[in-house]
């Protein structure tokens, strides 16, 4: 059999050439700086990943007819739209309410970090990587960051105003900045390796000479918190009839209330009293306040003791209250404030102090409206409302909410003992109520919820 030795050689010179060029191109992805060639690579990566977005694995516009045909009722929680040369990008919760939504510029990528936790992101040059993480479980979506480094699938690390920042995905754990000489780069950092819960080995360029330096830095995330039980609920254990009369307070029926709602004010305060051993006195109904099916009373003794109570407004059924704050004067107790008073909570308390003092900026660029009228409770004057805002912007920062504008509510607020004031905030038709320690910088979050249309 005779063989065509031409042919033979375009073979060989085809297959010579081909082999060139893959190593080319591999080399390139590796090594390349080049905007061009790394989006390129990026591309490249999606692609062969299952994520290109036009046949993706999540078949968007099959997700898209169905969410628009059956009201979003679809078990996917990822929906990705072309929309002329932009992509839209929605995110849903397990109830398939919508909690994310963004156009962006060029096509985004969608990558499963861990089971329940996506990275989305969108790359606009190099380096200009914008990502954030979205948690399918809860429906929480995270603060973006930019051209980030993702460690162990739960934190990341990023420069920022010359600093670097190291935190988990959703800043419930840790937010650390560290501080270095570093190089004037866009990125200066080379490597970073999680050693361990307390310590990341940090490898980084150092001055203007751009001096090669690797570190161990103590990082210390906390452990995991064991959760308290959620409930914090006290019984009332006095049945009605058998507690105090309609006239217990020494200002009863000049508030305004009804009678019988100053009445169930009563048997919790009584209870309460009965439970933790306070001596009789008199004591005067200063103000209550209804938000979403609970009244926050609010209550002055002749001896200078104040105490907050949250009471059920379903009484008739649960007959449950709850002591958000009990200051006492001149006795021990387990927080102390100012001036001889301290005071004990049944609610859970987070210190807001390090956005107080400027060494931690929320994440997203939030507007808190402010209020500066009167109150039955004295008047919400700067310091509330400072204190107000940044308990709300650590409140927010925490949760990774993306909701940007807030308002105080300023005819529900109350600042009578001078030292913790009850303030709610809104936001279109959500409420977020909160108490506010401004002695020792600190909050505890009451509840979020559905503002009634009749509210």
């Amino acid at each position: 059999m005779s063989v065509d030795r031409n042919y033979v050689g375009r073979v060989i010179l085809w297959v010579g050439i081909t082999t060139l060029l893959n190593a080319f191109f591999l080399t390139g992805c590796s090594q390349g700086n080049n905007s061009d060639q790394e989006e390129s690579c990026e591309n490249k990566t999606i692609v062969e990943s299952g994520l290109e977005q036009q046949e993706t694995n999540f078949n968007m516009p099959a997700i898209e007819s169905e969410l628009a045909a059956e009201g979003k009722k679809s078990n996917s929680q990822v929906a990705v739209k072309r929309i002329a040369e932009e992509y839209e990008v929605k995110l849903y919760d397990k109830a398939h309410n919508e909690v994310f939504s963004m156009t962006y510029p060029k096509e985004p990528w969608i990558v499963e970090v861990t089971e329940n936790v996506l990275e989305i992101g969108c790359s606009t040059g190099s380096p200009a990587r914008n990502v954030f993480y979205f948690d399918k479980d809860s429906g929480r979506v995270s603060a973006g960051y930019m051209n980030s480094r993702l460690i162990r699938e739960k934190y990341v690390a990023y420069m920022e105003n010359g600093e670097l920042v190291f935190t988990d995905l959703f800043n419930d754990e840790i937010y650390q900045k560290i501080r270095r000489d570093f190089s004037p780069a866009v990125d200066p950092v080379i490597s970073i390796e999680m050693l361990d819960r307390q310590t990341i080995l940090l490898n980084y360029y150092k001055g203007n000479d751009f001096l090669e330096v690797q570190e161990k830095i103590d990082i210390g995330v906390a452990e995991p918190e064991i959760p308290a039980e959620k409930s914090v609920w006290e019984h009332c254990d006095l049945s009605m009839g058998n507690g105090p009369d309609y006239q217990f307070f020494e200002n009863a029926g000049e508030g305004g209330y009804h009678i019988t709602l100053e009445n169930l004010v009563a048997y919790a305060l009584v209870d309460y009293a009965d439970k933790v051993g306070m001596g009789e006195e008199e004591w005067t109904l200063k103000r209550i306040i209804y938000r979403d099916n609970h009244y926050h009373a609010f209550l002055k003794s002749d001896s200078g003791d104040h105490i907050y109570i949250l009471i059920d407004g379903d009484w008739d059924v649960n007959e449950r209250y709850i002591v958000m704050a009990d200051i006492r004067k001149d006795e021990n107790a387990g927080i102390e404030l100012g001036n001889g008073y301290a005071y004990n909570s049944g609610l859970t308390w987070h210190s807001y102090k390090e956005f107080s003092d400027g060494i931690r900026e929320p994440k997203t660029d939030y507007k808190i409206d402010g209020g500066s009228g009167m109150s039955d409770g004295g008047m919400f004057d700067s310091m509330y409302e400072s204190a107000s805002t940044y308990a709300m912007y650590a409140y927010l920062d925490s949760i990774g909410e993306k909701s940007c504008r807030w308002e105080i509510e300023r005819n529900s607020a109350y600042m009578g003992s001078g030292f913790i004031a009850d303030v709610s905030f809104t936001s279109g038709s959500r409420r977020v109520s909160m108490l506010i320690d401004v002695c020792n910088t600190t909050y505890a979050v009451l509840d979020e919820s559905i503002t009634s249309d009749a509210g």
